[in-house]
């Protein structure tokens, strides 16, 4: 009974130390679909939920192209209640390095979250996107539990991003950021997630039209066409502005959902301030052809050179006052739509 006790006593600091070192960072794993075919392409996602009670930041995949994975899976059989890990994806990527590829960095603003798309047997895209850089195992038939792992101390520099948490709760206090979160040393998991494997796959879920993308709507039909310039052009024309009252109404319709619009991701969380700046999103198209990565760049702000010469001319030679704007704050063009493969 001593014994018992002692054991307990020298748990108890241990225990606590974990209790105060929580993560406050969780993930989780969902599906459009649960059973499929071995093959079939499918497309997952991971949801990064800060659970705390400030903003902090996650390291996410990007374009990552050459090391570790920063995600990657495992899958289970389940039997009488046990788990048997039977598939896991290699801890490194094998991707074409052709461009330089890089890691991601957004903060996530307390109790709310953020997702990233992950496609599954996406061959096309597979050696070159790191979203589709997964393939389902060659597994027979039958049900499954899947998890993600989310490994940032495996990464190239993961370790400036977050706290590490040793096996029994330690952090290195001498490293510790308040504004960092606390993860695992071994990583972090997500929820398990229940898949089959079928010879008869269920059918996606239909997608429910609404008033910003009808049966008729012509960001997705020139998608279904792979018109890539009248995409261009229709998002260009939503969001372009050249002054103060048209910048309050600017077209947010290709943001919402769209049958043809897989995923569209967040922006940067902060821009230059000097003129003329820039910001961009990455946006993933789909259609009969399979799926469309495209960068999109816009110009924020605009300086007149002509106008900026005439000015210091008319200082030099009739110095007095003039209004004529040399720079526009209210300025919004997109100035690059490039495919990404």
């Amino acid at each position: 009974m001593k014994k018992i006790l002692i054991v307990l006593l020298y748990c108890f600091p241990l225990i606590g130390k974990a209790d105060l070192n929580p993560s406050f960072l969780s993930l989780e794993l969902t599906a459009d679909k649960s059973a499929f075919s071995i093959d079939e392409t499918l497309q997952w996602k991971i949801r990064f939920v800060n659970e705390g009670d400030q903003s902090r930041g996650v390291l996410l995949p990007g374009s990552q192209n050459k090391g570790n994975r920063l995600i990657y899976f495992s899958y289970f059989t389940v039997k009488n209640n046990i788990y048997m890990e039977v598939a896991r994806e290699s801890a490194e990527l094998n991707m074409d390095t052709t461009r330089i590829g890089y890691h991601d960095f957004k903060y996530i603003l307390a109790k709310q979250s953020l997702a990233i798309p992950i496609f599954m047997n996406d061959t096309i895209n597979y050696p070159v996107n790191n979203a589709a850089h997964h393939k389902i195992p060659d597994l027979p038939i039958g049900e499954y539990k899947v998890l993600a792992w989310y490994a940032p101390f495996s990464v190239k520099n993961g370790a400036l991003f977050f706290n590490r948490i040793d096996p029994f709760g330690h952090i290195d206090e001498t490293h510790y950021n308040v504004n960092r979160f606390n993860v695992y040393e071994d990583g972090l998991m997500s929820n398990y997630m229940d898949i089959e494997i079928t010879t008869n796959p269920t059918p996606a879920v239909a997608f429910e039209y609404t008033e910003f993308c009808p049966v008729n709507c012509k960001l997705c039909e020139a998608i279904d066409d792979n018109n890539w310039s009248k995409v261009n052009a229709i998002i260009d024309d939503q969001t372009y502005y050249t002054n103060a009252i048209d910048r309050n109404f600017i077209d947010s319709n290709w943001t919402q959902p769209h049958r043809n619009v897989a995923f569209l991701y967040h922006g940067p969380d902060a821009i230059l301030a000097s003129m003329p700046s820039s910001t961009s999103r990455r946006i993933i198209f789909q259609n009969k052809d399979g799926y469309h990565y495209y960068d999109l760049t816009w110009q924020l702000g605009i300086v007149y050179a002509g106008r900026s010469r005439f000015y210091l001319i008319k200082r030099l030679f009739a110095p007095m006052r003039i209004d004529i704007p040399t720079e526009n704050h209210d300025f919004q063009q997109l100035v690059r739509f490039e495919r990404f493969d």
